[in-house]
């Protein structure tokens, strides 16, 4: 029997803000997400391929990131599948799927 493996890409369009209220000075963006991101979708019994978004700052670790998913707040405290690296703004998806499609 023949099997067949498909792979799914899909352009994601994330948006990162950073609060400054609390610096100083306003932040330097060091890393920022890039316009087009691809990535795969697992299907059957492949395993996942986690992948990130990065956003990083020159500030302090005061600094307060937020994500933007279609112009509307992403809150990544809800989702068990997505993180944020500790004193970064960088998001990991640690099972990408379907839903992280982004326009």
């Amino acid at each position: 029997m023949k099997t067949l493996k498909l792979t799914i890409l899909f352009f994601l369009n994330f948006v990162c803000l950073i609060n400054t209220s609390f610096l100083p000075q306003p932040p330097l963006l060091v890393k920022q997400p890039v316009f087009e991101k691809l990535y795969e979708v697992a299907v059957d019994d492949e395993s996942f391929k986690p992948f990130a978004i990065e956003c990083e700052t020159t500030s302090t670790p005061n600094s307060v990131y937020r994500w933007l998913k279609n112009s509307s707040p992403l809150n990544i405290d809800s989702l068990n599948r997505i993180v944020m690296q500790p004193g970064k703004g960088t998001i990991v998806f640690t099972k990408p799927n379907n839903e992280d499609e982004g326009f």
